[in-house]
């Protein structure tokens, strides 16, 4: 059994929190680990359901208000380690500031894992596309628009955002025990970065974990002539924009096809209007819901992200029996629907989408085919495959004579 923290640096129920959960359940009923969720904020509601699933809950905010790059959020996590006897610190999606001091504040006996939920670097695109939405809204406009101008001139000519990141990347991988990333294509990349083997003992590809005993079954309903987008509604990463442009050209040539959007976010009144703008038929926003239900009806699957980590969503559609198709926007979107398994698309070409996505709608074999190599591909993502991966990982990096009282 070991005494398992896993830092967020907030947590509101995101993709990333959900994975942690759901292994985090399987570690603890499954091998008897205690799971510590701490993080700087933790939005309303959740600090109670998950005391009440058996995790020990630290919201940072309760006692003081601090980002996780500061010194003083550095000293805190090294005061909880501590005071919890913790044997495993899982640092999940971001990299804390002050890393190396961190490390010699604990026990060596502590094992350090970063876990990376995206593709490396991920947050130099991010930084860049917030600052180019900003510069984009009215309000403000002007000097929007000059601090994207001068991010963008300060990383063209100083790679300002990409140094910055890459220390934070470098200081992480000196410090953690073990750095786990969604995919060998990420791993690959985090080598390159920093001039290390891929295969480095540090480096372990962990992909997330999909619930397939809940969706495998639904890839034997009858599947209609529906078109599915599962996913929030924001414009810097998902662009779902990009989708009702494409579906305006698609809908023309297949009007008995219709397309659902499952999901809320910001950027829904937005996309509400652009809809209503390119006199968009056969069109429902559902809001956040159970995406099941649209699952099991769904023949295909569109994802027009700009970029994304390991999109859940695609797995959960191939399990489903729901063929995906999606911009080849990084490693993971790739290495999920490589191999015939999905349809990718590049250089975010709105035509070549709409011509691929007219053509799937049209070919009822090819679905079918693809949907015959889901089976065996999604098993490997099931959430005991992959809580079963997570026990090992510990397991061998407390080592087989660790003991729970040697500090």
């Amino acid at each position: 059994m070991a005494n398992i923290a896993i830092l967020f640096p907030a947590y509101a129920g995101g993709g990333a929190e959900n994975v942690a959960i759901t292994v985090g359940d399987m570690l603890m009923s499954r091998y008897g680990h205690k799971i510590h969720i701490w993080a700087s904020r933790i939005a309303q509601g959740f600090e109670d359901s998950l005391s009440a699933k058996g995790y020990q809950v630290e919201n940072f905010a309760r006692s003081f208000k601090a980002r996780i790059h500061e010194p003083r959020t550095s000293r805190h996590i090294a005061d909880l380690v501590h005071s919890h006897d913790i044997d495993v610190l899982i640092i999940s999606v971001n990299a804390v500031g002050c890393a190396h001091e961190l490390r010699r504040s604990i026990s060596p006996r502590c094992k350090i894992v970063f876990h990376l939920h995206g593709t490396p670097m991920w947050e130099l695109q991010d930084a860049l596309t917030k600052r180019a939405v900003a510069a984009d809204k009215p309000l403000k406009k002007l000097a929007a628009n000059f601090k994207y101008a001068s991010a963008t001139i300060r990383e063209s000519l100083l790679h300002s955002y990409s140094k910055r990141f890459e220390r934070r990347y470098r200081d992480m991988f000196d410090i953690s025990d073990s750095y786990w990333l969604l995919c060998q294509g990420y791993a690959d990349r985090l080598a390159r970065l920093l001039g290390v083997e891929s295969d480095n003992p540090k480096i372990k590809v962990m992909p997330n974990p999909a619930d397939t005993g809940r969706f495998m079954p639904l890839a034997n309903c009858e599947k209609k002539k529906e078109v599915l987008f599962v996913g929030r509604l924001t414009y810097a990463d998902k662009r779902v924009d990009r989708l009702l442009r494409i579906w305006a050209e698609v809908s023309k040539q297949n009007p008995d096809w219709s397309l659902h959007i499952v999901g809320d976010g910001k950027d829904r009144p937005n996309l509400e209007k652009l809809a209503g703008e390119l006199a968009l038929k056969n069109i429902t926003f559902h809001g956040y819901r159970d995406p099941a239900p649209h699952y099991e009806s769904a023949s295909v699957l569109c994802m027009t992200s700009t970029f994304e980590g390991w999109p859940q969503v695609l797995v959960e559609a191939m399990s489903s029996g729901v063929v995906p198709i999606a911009f080849g926007c990084t490693d993971g979107v790739r290495e999920i629907l490589g191999d015939g398994r999905g349809v990718l698309v590049e250089g975010f070409d709105e035509k070549a989408y709409a011509a691929e996505l007219h053509r799937l709608l049209q070919d009822r074999q090819g679905l079918e085919q693809r949907r015959a190599l889901y089976p065996a591909y999604a098993a490997q993502f099931d959430c005991g495959t992959i809580a079963e991966l997570w026990h090992e990982s510990i397991s061998l990096l407390m080592g087989p004579h660790s003991a729970r009282n040697d500090c």
